[in-house]
């Protein structure tokens, strides 16, 4: 019996070891905020939201990840991004509407603690909500066909998605959100119309 259990063991260590390892990557995105320090500088209230970008970001794509790996399991969804289920495109629906959902909650509460511990202007507001938004509405446009991506392929070469699929995401999550959320900020803070009005359209497209 003891045998039997050894094979599969095995391959669950492999997946979990080699899923893990992508951990170390994780280092990249405190780096690239190391590194723009400087603009917080410019925008005080930038270092404000962005921890809550990556806990939202992380809370709502483990959702996605249990549930899409459970779902390839169960059959209800299938590997493949056209022609899907019922219930991958209602999970994706769901997903769409939780980062609304979060982005605004996380607005309020960032302009709440702003506004109570140093004050708030009305264009920080805006400046707050539009940067927010728009970070937030690209890091589901980027990463969430990345999830995919990984689920699809491993559940087709024989990997448990379940193991493999949240470790890989998370940290590559971090890295893409944070580097979305630097040029978002670094281009909203050239003070160029252009770049002002685009990520305004992009936060009304989420």
């Amino acid at each position: 019996m003891m045998r039997d259990a050894e094979p599969g063991f095995a391959k669950i260590l492999k997946q979990s070891v080699m899923a893990y390892a992508f951990n170390i990557f994780g280092i990249v995105a405190g780096t690239i905020i190391a590194y723009y320090s400087g603009l917080f500088e410019l925008a005080p209230w930038a270092v404000v939201i962005y921890p809550p970008i990556l806990s939202a970001r992380g809370v709502i794509g483990g959702l996605f990840c249990g549930r899409l790996g459970t779902a390839l399991h169960l059959g209800t969804v299938q590997p493949r991004f056209f022609g899907n289920t019922k219930s991958f495109y209602l999970l994706f629906q769901a997903i769409v509407f939780l980062t609304f959902e979060a982005t605004i909650l996380m607005g309020l509460i960032a302009v709440f603690f702003r506004t109570l511990f140093l004050g708030m202007f009305l264009a920080e507001f805006w400046d707050m909500l539009n940067v927010l938004m728009a970070t937030m509405a690209l890091a589901l446009a980027v990463i969430s066909p990345l999830t995919l991506i990984v689920s699809f392929l491993s559940f087709k070469h024989g990997l448990d998605p379940d193991i493999v699929l949240y470790p890989v995401e998370s940290t590559v999550s971090d890295l893409l959100i944070t580097a979305i959320y630097i040029f978002v900020l670094n281009a909203y803070l050239a003070f160029n119309l252009f770049w002002r009005y685009a990520f305004a359209m992009i936060s009304l497209a989420l």
